[in-house]
């Protein structure tokens, strides 16, 4: 991921990376406050106790913050699945 980020930064001459703020992209974050305090509510729940059905509402939620389609909410559901496997 870090790749993807610093793909468009500059380089010196032997290739190492020029990392600036200027060459870094800001990562929009969506913020929507009729979401905020379930949201809130759900993750605090989740800490405290794990629930699948917490997980899905949270995913759901922060899936459709992002406006992501079912595609692209299964790339990133697998790659999790993938990464804590991994680990």
């Amino acid at each position: 991921m870090g790749h993807y980020l610093l793909k468009d930064s500059p380089k010196t001459g032997t290739g190492d990376l020029l990392v600036s703020v200027q060459a870094i992209e800001p990562a929009r974050i969506p913020y929507y406050a009729n979401c905020d305090s379930h949201l809130s509510e759900l993750l605090n729940k989740q800490v405290t106790h794990y629930d699948a059905l917490y997980e899905k509402e949270i995913n759901d939620i922060v899936f459709s913050m992002y406006e992501l389609s079912p595609i692209e909410r299964e790339y990133v559901t697998l790659y999790v699945k993938q990464s804590q496997q991994s680990q």
